[in-house]
């Protein structure tokens, strides 16, 4: 798996960002490129899987966050 080709499946989860699917999702991706034996493509969706749970640790914005 191409990295873009990869970030192209990533994009597929902006909807789900918010969601325990989203994380679930790219966990299950993580374990189909090694399967595949595709450490690029596993590498890619370890580094989605990291945004991911990253989004999902901090939240809706708070009052004091800046959002733009």
């Amino acid at each position: 798996m191409t990295a873009a080709r990869g970030l192209g499946h990533a994009r597929e989860l902006t909807g789900l960002q918010r969601d325990d699917k989203a994380a679930i999702h790219a966990a299950m991706r993580v374990d189909e490129q090694l399967d595949k034996g595709d450490i690029d493509g596993r590498a890619v969706w370890l580094r989605v899987l990291k945004a991911v749970e990253e989004l999902l640790d901090k939240g809706p914005p708070g009052k004091h966050d800046r959002v733009h």
